[in-house]
């Protein structure tokens, strides 16, 4: 039953490992490709939670053949040692999927900061074009066709990156659905 516990932790320890790393490097915004590092922390998470489905397999498994063989008796410290570590690892295991599920709601909503703040920069820029011709109309001058352009090209890249955050929305949402 130790032996069992000591090798799934030196496993899942591996696995924590590589998981600081990638936190780390979202934290302190090392990568510019943060989709990719939440994929890796997510193929992380995933296999925590396989390796310890395993090892709880494992454990009942022993802890069936120990009362099976006589080795252990109901009630005895060594049976309520056996069951405590079960539970243990089947709390892990709640854990481990909350921490999943956690991980596709932080990629959803950086998605949507980064177009909140894309949304923003555009918003800011349309505000400033019609500001200024606002002041060369207010001052008799009328604006030039390349202003009214500007804020043709502002709208479209609007509409564009609208598309293009409601389609990461939506496959950010999927991925999050699919994975339970």
């Amino acid at each position: 039953f130790d032996n069992i516990q000591e090798d799934y932790n030196n496993q899942l320890e591996e696995l924590e490992h590589l998981s600081s790393l990638y936190e780390s490097e979202l934290s302190d915004h090392k990568v510019t490709d943060d989709s990719a590092v939440f994929s890796k922390l997510r193929d992380i998470e995933t296999d925590k939670i396989e390796l310890l489905t395993k090892e709880l397999e494992d454990l009942e498994q022993a802890f069936e053949d120990a009362m099976a063989s006589g080795l252990i008796e109901v009630g005895s410290d060594a049976w309520y040692d056996m069951r405590n570590e079960i539970h243990g690892v089947n709390e892990e295991l709640l854990d481990l999927q909350e921490n999943l599920a956690d991980l596709y709601m932080e990629e959803f909503e950086q998605i949507q900061d980064e177009f909140d703040n894309l949304y923003d920069t555009i918003d800011h820029a349309v505000t400033q074009i019609e500001n200024e011709i606002e002041l060369l109309e207010a001052k008799g001058y009328s604006a030039s066709e390349e202003y009214y352009n500007a804020l043709q090209d502002l709208e479209r890249q609007r509409i564009a990156m609208l598309e293009q955050e409601l389609a990461d929305l939506e496959a950010a949402l999927e991925k999050a659905v699919d994975s339970g």
